[in-house]
């Protein structure tokens, strides 16, 4: 016996990785990795070690060989048997298989049959090609329900095979444009912005950076927020990352959203240093739209949320003097300012930082300013008077009447 046979008989074949044949004999099965793998097809390979077979020639013929393969361990598919012309020498064998799933894990393994017994060689695994991605959301076409539009989650809400992205007359973004037509099915985008013409709307790409003195990126924080941007007379659901155009106005009453601005730090520090620093506040319970002032010689860039809608009829009243009519909550690392009916309320720097949490309500007899933490700077409309105020205080801005407040 030569010293490879001897080395091939104690490792029962795991030179060439052989599996557990059927019995305790010898196992001349080996299988070996496939080659040209593409989308649809494969050749599968392996080698026989006919010297492994205790009789050379059993039954008066050669044994034959095939290869069981599939996407799971069971296999379930199997290549027709074949038969060597010579089994006294070792062999090299291969088939080729088509009609495989692209994108798709396969196992297989050779199986060498002797009349009644089987070897069974290792199994092998391989993956096929991914095909094609036309719309580069990861999910090869062949296997993607909405494959012209990007959907890496392959959401189908109504389980019909077709993606939520690509189904005609599913809109769940709630823009007015059904999903198989829409550029961004799950953000709100009724104009279809794509500035970089990619088939991707701009409102579901990534957004930028906030830009100074033009937008903000705004996402939900929780709750249901909604939105309504400069020139649409609509609001619609917030999406998850958005960059807004300031004068975009936030309905809050039933959320809470983030709001990231680009905070351009004093310009008397910004011409020395030339640093731009990036503000976060959330904003609750309101109804707001988004502005900005510019920085000057000492303060930043200011955000401010003007607070919106409600209704101050009846509000001459007696008996309606403290009814409220809107408020809005808002807490901030940065320069933020909440302008109310009477007054306006902008962070003050208090321990060195620009941090704050406060409620801005108006009533029917003037706005009030809550402060939870930190410091507020309030301008009353009507004195043109400015206030600070920490945690804890409250301050009214109310109409002069007849010289009195």
């Amino acid at each position: 016996m030569s010293i490879a046979m001897a080395a091939l008989l104690a490792t029962g074949g795991a030179a060439g990785g052989a599996g557990v044949p059927h019995g305790s004999l010898p196992n001349p099965a080996f299988t070996d990795p496939p080659t040209s793998v593409d989308d649809t097809s494969a050749i599968l390979q392996g080698h026989i070690h006919w010297t492994l077979i205790p009789r050379a020639v059993p039954h008066g013929s050669c044994p034959t060989w095939y290869f069981q393969y599939g996407t799971m361990t069971t296999y379930g598919l199997t290549t027709p048997a074949q038969s060597e012309p010579n089994c006294f020498d070792d062999a090299t064998v291969s088939y080729t298989v088509s009609e495989l799933t692209a994108g798709t894990t396969y196992h297989y393994r050779l199986v060498v049959q002797d009349g009644s017994t089987l070897y069974d060689g290792a199994d092998v695994s391989f993956k096929t090609t991914g095909g094609n991605d036309q719309d580069g959301d990861g999910v090869p076409d062949n296997v993607d329900n909405c494959p012209t539009v990007y959907n890496p989650d392959q959401a189908d809400s109504n389980h019909d095979g077709i993606g939520d992205a690509c189904d005609p007359t599913f809109d769940s973004d709630g823009d007015g444009i059904p999903n198989g037509k829409d550029n961004c099915p799950k953000v709100p985008n009724p104009g279809q912005e794509d500035a970089n013409q990619n088939g991707i709307g701009d409102a579901c790409e990534s957004p930028g950076p906030p830009v100074e003195g033009q937008s903000v990126n705004v996402e939900t924080e929780s709750g249901h927020v909604l939105v309504k941007i400069p020139g649409s007379s609509e609001f619609v659901p917030l999406g998850p990352n958005v960059q807004l155009p300031l004068g975009s106005v936030l309905d809050t009453t039933h959320g809470t959203a983030t709001i990231q601005a680009a905070g351009g730090a004093p310009a008397r520090l910004a011409s020395l240093l030339a640093i731009s620093l990036q503000q976060t506040f959330g904003i609750s319970q309101g109804v707001v739209q988004i502005g900005q002032l510019p920085a000057t010689p000492k303060q930043p860039v200011t955000t401010t949320v003007r607070l919106q809608g409600g209704s101050f009829t009846g509000c001459g009243k007696k008996k309606n003097k403290h009814r409220r009519v809107r408020k809005l909550t808002a807490t901030g690392n940065g320069s933020l300012r909440a302008i109310g009916r009477h007054s306006s309320t902008t962070i003050a720097k208090r321990h060195g930082s620009l941090n704050a949490t406060f409620q801005t309500v108006d009533r029917c007899d003037g706005t009030l300013t809550r402060v939870t933490s930190g410091a507020v700077r309030i301008v009353d409309f009507y004195t043109n008077t400015t206030v600070v105020i920490g945690p804890g205080k409250s301050f009214l801005a109310a109409p002069v009447v007849s010289g009195k407040r």
